[in-house]
């Protein structure tokens, strides 16, 4: 189990002073509301990747700083986060960072950093990439909160066009068959073969899934199909609890349910 220590008390400051007058992409929310959330997700998970409490604090200051260098100042905020905390700190938030410009320059198009960020992404320490996951799993969080409040306008924020986005799940695609390898690997030096064909229904239906997806918004952001339908459709309540659907804990796990030669 590890603590955070005036170290991290030290990095929320200087977060807090680099992003003091930055806003969230669609709303007026105080931008440290998402390295925060990014770090609290980093201080529940690091635990299961990083098994030495001091790195486990190196990787909830990294969380806490990793979009500084990206948004706040390029290199002269690397050498201040260095300065401070260290060059492996440092080093942490610029692999998290898919540009490095000073403030006012221009940053290069958003495919080319996006590509950038991937490869590094590749072969990093498995904190660095928990971190990257964190940050995606917020920024897709508030995504939803925000098009609950502002519905079509939220895209207008974004400005990568739309047949680029979607090549983002071909990429997934790839990730996703290489977790399938390298767990199969692992599995077969740990256990018995029996069993893993429910991992084969997880992995392969969530691959089948982004591909289904990535059929269907290219179809619509190619003119093939005039809507995505099963987007206008309202969320059905599937537990029963009369509640908004987005009120609810995304805990619901049907797997022990799946038929297997165990049974």
């Amino acid at each position: 189990m590890f603590t955070l220590s005036e170290r991290f008390e030290q990095a929320l400051s200087m977060a807090c002073d680099f992003h003091r007058l930055q806003k969230r992409k669609n709303l007026p929310t105080p931008f440290i509301s998402h390295p925060l959330s990014v770090a609290a997700l980093v201080c529940e998970n690091i635990e299961f990747v990083c098994s030495e409490p001091e790195r486990c604090e190196d990787f909830a200051i990294i969380a806490i700083l990793h979009d500084v260098i990206e948004d706040q100042g390029g290199m002269k905020a690397y050498e201040r986060i260095a300065q401070a905390f260290g060059k492996d700190i440092a080093d942490g938030v610029l692999a998290l960072s898919d540009s490095a410009c000073a403030q006012g320059d221009e940053k290069p198009p958003k495919t080319e950093r996006n590509a950038r960020y991937y490869e590094k992404m590749a072969h990093a320490d498995l904190g660095i990439v928990l971190i990257s996951c964190c940050d995606k799993i917020h920024n897709l969080r508030s995504m939803d909160a925000d098009y609950l409040c502002l519905g079509e306008m939220i895209w207008q924020s974004y400005t990568l066009p739309p047949l680029d986005t979607i090549a983002n799940y071909d990429r997934l695609i790839v990730l996703i068959d290489a977790f399938y390898g390298a767990f199969k690997e692992q599995w077969e030096k740990e256990n018995k073969p029996n069993g893993f064909e429910v991992q084969d229904i997880r992995i392969g239906g969530l691959r089948l899934r982004v591909q289904h997806c990535k059929e269907r918004l290219e179809a619509f952001a190619e003119g093939k199909i005039p809507s995505l339908s099963e987007l206008e459709e309202p969320v059905l309540d599937f537990l029963g609890s009369g509640k908004s659907f987005h009120c609810l804990p995304i805990q619901f796990n049907n797997w022990g349910a799946s038929a297997s030669v165990d049974l």
